[in-house]
């Protein structure tokens, strides 16, 4: 605050970066101190790393290197994520060759401490063949210039090789760190190794021997068996062809509610590993989401994972997240949403952002009066593995706030929405396009931001709110109540669950949403 308050003065702001790098300079080798000492709460450090970030300066480096490694000695499992979250861009990124080599020696001690993670994660991606084949398309119309004479066969041809091993072939590697094959602890498990050899093996999943025989042909005939016909072929016609393919995919996949189908490692892979080994091995993977606490983390009392329920759930939405359940050594079951093809970082620092918030409100006496409901916001755990991948916490008992007030509709209601065209929605739509094509005659059916400023020209104030009060009038005014009666047991009931809607939604609208800026807020997006 400091530097805001001075002058426009070149000298005092040298004199203030001086001083301030001196202060933080000294901080720095106390921390390092205090570290050696194992004075500092590492737990504390750890469930931040997540916003970690590195800096180039050596020093500071030092202290975060440090404190890594430290965390990756005693809290492995806590750091795995968010390391190679950051790991994925800094080693591209960072060009000191020191502090490359480091990066690389603690990716090597997460890989030792934390063998099945990767395995884990791969896992996880092929979950989402839809997602791996968009991405895939994506980087070969980067690398096909319209321009033949300038194109790396070599690197599309690598690339076509990727396409292989992701959609035609289940291709885990069994342990990174010990050259693909299992740890064994004794004689008997060699023997059980041996005698299930076959399931240790990478396999060719259903959705892939489906799609690998659907679609082998057609990319030989693009592309060539090799890749020899890269030279020759246009964007245009790769494009169309690509799009085709996709297609065939999506009907592939989308009656496919079993794990098996999309990998094998769930079911035969990890559950040999997991039972040919002892519990106290290394190779133990947490499910994911358990460092939260802000005090030490009592590891031993951590659910490990013993299995993955054969059944999945997938989402109808853009990128058909799965909804996966895991078994934990407890004999509980914990479920997931595994979403794929878009950065969950910002999720999971807003559900930062609400916990802060969450201890504002506890340290309020006005929002914990006994006589009042108590204030705060339900928060879920977000698990970033990677820019394009991660694990969100499903919340059972929930239904989105949609659902609940749609099945209010009495059934004459229902009918003047569904088979009238009298649905809101379609209503607003109908408005504003003949609103446009009366203004635009001539003019062909544009976007509906264009369509949508055309209002704005065209009409008044006062014609907007009749035809939006037309619109609003098709719902019932006491949808919302009709909801809440539907659930309540009794008029007490209703009024309790009436007033704890009031608040929580109050609270989300109003202090938590409005003050982060969060926005696309409709009523899916409440449960």
């Amino acid at each position: 605050m400091y530097l805001y308050r001075l002058e426009n003065n070149n000298n005092q702001i040298q004199q203030a970066d001086l001083l301030i790098y001196e202060v933080f300079n000294k901080y720095v080798h106390i921390l390092i101190h205090n570290i050696e000492k194992q004075e500092i709460d590492l737990q504390n450090l750890s469930v931040r790393f997540y916003e970690v970030s590195f800096f180039s300066r050596t020093n500071i480096y030092m202290m975060e290197e440090i404190l890594i490694e430290q965390i990756v000695k005693l809290y492995s499992q806590s750091i795995v994520y968010p390391y190679k979250l950051s790991y994925e861009t800094l080693q591209y990124s960072i060009t000191d060759p020191i502090l490359k080599h480091n990066l690389e020696l603690i990716q090597q001690q997460l890989d030792r401490y934390t063998p099945l993670v990767n395995e884990f994660i791969e896992a996880l991606n092929q979950l989402n063949p839809q997602q791996q084949f968009d991405t895939w398309s994506k980087e070969l119309f980067h690398l096909l210039t319209n321009d033949s004479t300038t194109r790396d066969i070599d690197k599309l041809k690598t690339h076509l090789n990727k396409f292989k091993d992701i959609l035609f072939s289940d291709i885990i590697n069994l342990d990174e760190t010990n050259d693909g094959q299992i740890i064994l602890l004794n004689t008997q498990d060699n023997n059980e190794l041996e005698n299930n050899n076959s399931l240790l093996k990478p396999k060719i999943t259903s959705i892939r021997i489906l799609f690998k025989n659907a679609v082998e042909k057609e990319l030989n005939d693009l592309f060539g068996k090799d890749g020899e016909l890269f030279s020759t072929i246009s964007l245009g016609d790769t494009r169309l062809i690509l799009g085709n393919i996709s297609l065939k995919l999506k009907n592939i996949i989308q009656d496919k509610t079993n794990i098996n189908d999309y990998s094998t490692w769930f079911s035969s892979t990890f559950r040999q590993q997991n039972r040919i080994l002892d519990k106290s091995s290394i190779r133990d993977l947490e499910i994911p989401g358990q460092y939260t606490s802000k005090k030490k983390p009592l590891i031993e009392h951590h659910i490990k994972i013993v299995g993955f329920d054969e059944k999945l759930l997938v989402l109808h939405s853009l990128r058909l997240p799965k909804r996966i359940t895991i078994r934990g050594h407890d004999e509980n079951d914990y479920r997931f949403l595994v979403k794929a093809g878009e950065d969950i970082r910002q999720d999971q620092r807003i559900e930062a952002l609400f916990s802060i918030m969450n201890d504002l409100y506890d340290n309020d006496p006005n929002c914990n009066q006994s006589n009042s409901a108590h204030i705060a916001v339900r928060t879920y755990k977000v698990i970033p593995m990677s820019s394009k991948l991660g694990m969100i916490e499903w919340l059972d008992n929930t239904r989105p706030l949609k659902d609940l007030i749609e099945e209010s509709y009495n059934d004459s209601e229902l009918d003047i929405i569904t088979n009238q065209g009298q649905h809101p929605r379609k209503l607003y739509q109908d408005y504003v396009t003949n609103t446009y094509q009366k203004a635009k005659p001539t003019a062909k059916t544009a976007n509906n931001t264009v369509m949508y400023a055309e209002l704005f020209l065209s009409l008044t104030k006062a014609q907007v709110q009749e035809e939006f009060n037309h619109i609003q009038s098709v719902i019932p005014a006491d949808l919302l109540r009709r909801a809440y009666y539907k659930i309540a047991i009794s008029h007490e009931g209703f009024y309790t669950l009436r007033r704890q809607f009031i608040t929580s939604y109050a609270v989300l609208c109003t202090t938590s949403q409005y003050i982060l800026g969060i926005g696309d807020r409709h009523q899916s997006k409440y449960v």
